[in-house]
C-alpha cells in the first residue's frame, strides 16, 4: 500500500458523519461530514529519458513516466524538446502519445540537452525529465578506404573516373574547388568529361553534415606513342612521316613534332605537321632521325630511326635539269683506267656545268697515278709533286693547234678562231683538250666528255656561281691570261682563298698526289716553260695562282 493509499484509508476511518445517534446536527448549519479535510495529488509524475542511440545527425530517446499518487492516465501525452548545450532556450519538436522519439537534422559532434514533458497523472500533473547526448562525427574522407577513386579512363581528350566509399554515407563531389555547391553521386558512380588538370574534391555526408574532403588530380601521365616511316630517300634528303597518337589528352595543337638529326641540340623544325624532309644531307651517309612528339598535357615522347642517303648518280640528263646546282656533288666509283693504286676507290666532283649542259668531272685531274706513263711521258716529281707539262706533252703527236679540237660543241663556246697559235703553250692546251687521250681514261655513263682540265673561263665562272659576292674575274691578253678578285687589280697571280675552301672543288688539303690543277688555257708565252698552261695551285698557304 503506497503512501497515497495509506492516507486515503486513515482518512476513511476517522471520517464519521456523526449520524449514528440520529442527530444529523445540521440545524446549526454545520456540515461536518468528514472531519473537514480535503486530500489532493499535487506531485508530478517521475519522468526518465533513456538515450537509445545517436548518429551524426540524430538522437533517439525512450521515455518512462511513473506516478505513485493517483497514477498515470491511460494514454499520456509526451512533448519533446531539444537545444544545443550552449543555447539558452529549448525548441519544441513534437507532442504525441509516443514514449519514444528520434531527433533528426542535428549537427555532428554536438552535445544536446533533451527535455520531455509528460501529461500526465490522474490528478492532471505534468512530469518533466531531462538528459543529454552528443552526436557522432561524419567519417573523414581522408581515412583509408573512406573514399577511393578508381578506373581512370580517357576518350577524345576527356577523362572519366569511378568514385567509391566503404561507408554507409552519401558521397558528394566538386570540381576545382570546395566553396561552391556539392553534387551527390551514388557509391560506385562515374564522373565524366574531365579535363587534364582538373581536381576532384569528394566528401562523405549524412544529408546534413559532411566530413573532411579528399581530392584527386586528373592528369595525363602517359606520353604519346609513335613510329617513324621513311617515305623517300635521295642522295641529299630523307622524307619522313610520323604516325603518332595519344589516348589521353590527345596530341598538342602546336609544336606537336620536333625534328632532329643525329645529335643536334636544336630541332631543325617544330610544327604541327607529321611530315618533314631533311635536306642538304651528304650522300651515302647513315643518319639518325629523331622526332620528339608532345601531347596537350606537355608529355613528350622521343622516337628514333636510322636511314642512309643514296649514292648520287649524276648523269648528263640529270645535270641538264639544273646545271649549277651540281657544283661539288660527288660522283662515286667514277672509272679511271690509269689508276696504278691497287684497290683504289676514286671520288669525283662535278666541277662545272652551265645551261648548255657543258660540265666536267673534277677532283685531282692529272696526278702521278692518272697521267700516261709510257714513253717519255715521265712525270717530274719533286717535294711538292709538281707536274711538268713540258715532260708530259713533249712527245704529243696529236693536234698542233686549238682549232683541231673545236669540233666538240662545248669547246667553241670558250675558244675563238683567233686562238690558233702553234707555239708550245697553245700546243699544250691542245693536248689538254684532246678527247682521244682523255675519254678512254675518264669518260663513262656519268660524263658526257672528258678533257685534261677545265679552262680558266670555266674555273672562274664556277667560282663566281658559288661565291657571288666575292668572285674571280679574268681576261685574255695578247701575252696570256691574268685574273683578279672582284674589282681588284689584274695580276698573273691570286692569293687569299678562304681557309674553309679546303677539300672543296677549288682547293685541296691532300698533296700526296698533286699540288696543282692544270687548266686548259695557255699561259703567257715564255713565263714558265715547264708548264705552258695556267695552273691553280693547291698550296699550303691557301694561295691560288696563275703563273
Amino acid at each position: 500500500m503506497n503512501e497515497w493509499d495509506k492516507i486515503q484509508g486513515e482518512m476513511g476511518n476517522s471520517g464519521s458523519s456523526n449520524t449514528g445517534g440520529g442527530n444529523n446536527n445540521t440545524e446549526a448549519g454545520n456540515n461536518n461530514t468528514g472531519g473537514g479535510i480535503v486530500i489532493e495529488d499535487n506531485s508530478p509524475p517521475t519522468v526518465n529519458i533513456i538515450i537509445e542511440g545517436t548518429t551524426t545527425n540524430s538522437i533517439t530517446v525512450s521515455v518512462t513516466a511513473e506516478d505513485n499518487e493517483t497514477g498515470m492516465i491511460e494514454n499520456p501525452e509526451y512533448t519533446y524538446y531539444i537545444k544545443e548545450n550552449t543555447a539558452n532556450t529549448y525548441e519544441e519538436k513534437i507532442t504525441n502519445n509516443n514514449s519514444s522519439y528520434t531527433y533528426t537534422g542535428l549537427k555532428q559532434n554536438t552535445t544536446y540537452n533533451i527535455k520531455v514533458e509528460v501529461n500526465g497523472d490522474e490528478a492532471g500533473n505534468i512530469g518533466i525529465g531531462e538528459n543529454n547526448a552528443t552526436t557522432s562525427t561524419v567519417t573523414s574522407a581522408l581515412e583509408q578506404g573512406a573514399i577511393t577513386f578508381t578506373n581512370l579512363t580517357w576518350s577524345s581528350g576527356k577523362a572519366s573516373i569511378t568514385i567509391n566509399t566503404n561507408t554507409n554515407y552519401y558521397i558528394e563531389y566538386q570540381q576545382n574547388g570546395t566553396s561552391g555547391s556539392w553534387t551527390r553521386i551514388a557509391n560506385g558512380g562515374r564522373i565524366e568529361s574531365l579535363s587534364h588538370g582538373t581536381t576532384i574534391y569528394a566528401r562523405l555526408t549524412d544529408g546534413s553534415n559532411s566530413g573532411e574532403y579528399t581530392s584527386m588530380d586528373i592528369k595525363d601521365e602517359n606520353p604519346p606513342t609513335g613510329t617513324i616511316t621513311i617515305n623517300e630517300i635521295t642522295a641529299e634528303s630523307i622524307k619522313v612521316t610520323v604516325n603518332a597518337s595519344d589516348n589521353e589528352t590527345g596530341l598538342a595543337t602546336s609544336g606537336t613534332y620536333a625534328y632532329y638529326l643525329n645529335s643536334e641540340g636544336t630541332a631543325r623544325e617544330t610544327s604541327t605537321s607529321n611530315t618533314y624532309t631533311y635536306q642538304n644531307l651528304a650522300q651515302n651517309t647513315n643518319y639518325t632521325i629523331k622526332v620528339v612528339i608532345k601531347d596537350q598535357a606537355g608529355k613528350e615522347k622521343e622516337i628514333t630511326t636510322t636511314a642512309q642517303t643514296e649514292k648520287e648518280i649524276v648523269t648528263a640528263t640529270v645535270i641538264d635539269q639544273n646545271p649549277t646546282g651540281f657544283y661539288g656533288k660527288e660522283v662515286v666509283n667514277y672509272g679511271v683506267t690509269y689508276d696504278n693504286t691497287a684497290g683504289a676507290t676514286n671520288k669525283w666532283r662535278i666541277f662545272y656545268a652551265d645551261e648548255e649542259n657543258i660540265y666536267l668531272i673534277a677532283d685531282d685531274y692529272i696526278h702521278k697515278d692518272y697521267a700516261p706513263s709510257a714513253g717519255s711521258y715521265e712525270i717530274q716529281v719533286n717535294d711538292t709533286y709538281e707536274l711538268s707539262m713540258n715532260n708530259v706533252y713533249q712527245n704529243y703527236t696529236g693536234a698542233t693547234n686549238i682549232n683541231a679540237t673545236l669540233g666538240n660543241k662545248w669547246l667553241s663556246k670558250y675558244y675563238q678562231d683567233n686562238s690558233t697559235s702553234t707555239n708550245e703553250n697553245i700546243r699544250a692546251v691542245a693536248y689538254m683538250l684532246d678527247t682521244s687521250i682523255w675519254n678512254p681514261i675518264y669518260i663513262n655513263e656519268y660524263a658526257e666528255y672528258a678533257i685534261g682540265g677545265p679552262t680558266l673561263e670555266m674555273f672562274c665562272e664556277s667560282y663566281k656561281d658559288t661565291h657571288p659576292t666575292n668572285y674571280i674575274e679574268y681576261r685574255a691578253t695578247s701575252a696570256g691570261y691574268d685574273a683578279r678578285w672582284q674589282g681588284d687589280t689584274y695580276d698573273y697571280a691570286l692569293t687569299g682563298v678562304p681557309q674553309d675552301e679546303y677539300n672543296s672543288i677549288y682547293i685541296k688539303s691532300d698533296y700526296s698526289k698533286v699540288d696543282a690543277m692544270w687548266l686548259a688555257s695557255p699561259a703567257e708565252v715564255g713565263l714558265i716553260r715547264q708548264n705552258h698552261v695556267m695552273i691553280v695551285y693547291y698550296d699550303r698557304q691557301d694561295i691560288r695562282r696563275w703563273p
